[in-house]
């Protein structure tokens, strides 16, 4: 849940997709797996 207010929160998308990419990718794949 985290990481969307750090998404919305954060104006430099640059540095947003570089912080959220690995995370997001991370956490789609546990629920995949799941």
């Amino acid at each position: 849940m985290k990481r969307y207010v750090y998404i919305t929160t954060n104006k430099n998308k640059t540095v947003l997709y570089v912080g959220a990419t690995d995370n997001f990718k991370r956490r789609v794949k546990k629920l995949n797996d799941s």
